[in-house]
């Protein structure tokens, strides 16, 4: 378990002489910003059709004109393909990898679980719009993620079933979780540092950008060119889980400093955890505060525990 007390020596042993990073929260103009090009994005005018009692809704951005229940013809072949690979599956979410039109596609599937969550969307944009109103606005923003091609959704006698959201496949990447969770043992110790420095680097963008991301973990993080620091690119993944036009508070960047140490794994040390925490400590000296590293750590250590591993 880790001792509050003695990380905050050694972290801050490990910030001596260390510049500190100007972070300067999002002005009003910017947040205004994000959250109109994410409202614009979430009211695109998909293409919609009813038949037999089911609804059909969405786009493709190569073939504005195309029909949704094509585009669901071609999502299913592209899916049963012997070369699709699924490359993630929980109780409601399917990810998997395909071509479709012409191109590798990663194609996310949201399947809707019992009627409550059914009744909740039909108040709520479903996971689908989000992610792809999400990804449009961080492409217009110059922030780094997949490019959205298209959507579907999908309702049975008006009520929401499942959503669908396709993006391109970016080759030449690989989750980020494999070079700085456990998995990493074997990196070099500068190679971390300097992977750990981008990686808050990319969160502070966010935040500056008007956007926070809710589920900050190393899986939804894809890492381009981890060796070459001129090139090294963190892109966005899961964005239906980005909140565009606030100004993160205290509480939101505990949460995400949290999200990411926690996600490194049972097998990551102390010390690595602490890497994530200075990293961030250089555009939040607060972090250094006893109460905010007593709290970093309580809530590290309930994660790992709620999810049955031991740090």
């Amino acid at each position: 378990m880790l001792q509050a007390e003695a990380a905050l020596c050694r972290i801050r042993a490990m910030e001596t002489g260390r510049s500190q990073n100007d972070y300067q929260p999002p002005a009003r103009e910017t947040c205004r910003r994000a959250r109109a090009l994410y409202r614009t994005a979430l009211q695109t005018a998909a293409l919609k059709i009813h038949t037999d009692g089911k609804t059909l809704s969405g786009c493709w951005t190569d073939r504005p004109d195309m029909a949704p229940s094509e585009l669901l013809m071609l999502v299913r072949e592209a899916v049963t393909r012997p070369d699709s690979r699924i490359i993630k599956q929980t109780g409601r979410i399917t990810v998997t990898r395909a071509h479709l039109e012409g191109r590798e596609v990663i194609i996310k599937r949201y399947d809707l679980d019992g009627p409550l969550e059914r009744i909740r969307y039909l108040f709520h944009p479903s996971r689908a719009r989000r992610f792809w109103a999400a990804a449009s606005t961080l492409r217009k923003l110059g922030i780094p993620t997949p490019q959205p091609l298209g959507f579907l959704e999908r309702w049975e006698r008006g009520i929401p079933a499942s959503s669908c959201m396709i993006t391109a496949f970016v080759p030449g990447t690989d989750d980020a979780s494999h070079w700085l969770g456990w998995t990493s043992g074997t990196r070099p110790d500068d190679i971390k540092r300097a992977l750990a420095k981008d990686l808050a680097r990319a969160i502070v963008t966010l935040y500056r950008s008007g956007i926070y991301h809710r589920d900050t973990k190393t899986s939804n993080l894809l890492l381009e060119h981890p060796l070459d620091p001129e090139r090294r690119n963190y892109l966005w993944l899961d964005l239906e889980c980005a909140v565009c036009g606030v100004r993160p508070g205290r509480h939101q960047i505990i949460r995400n400093v949290v999200q990411v140490a926690g996600s490194l794994g049972k097998e990551a040390t102390c010390a690595e955890r602490e890497l994530i925490i200075r990293e961030f400590a250089a555009w939040f000296p607060w972090l250094m505060d006893r109460q905010a590293l007593r709290h970093i750590h309580c809530w590290t250590d309930r994660r790992m525990h709620k999810e049955r591993r031991c740090c």
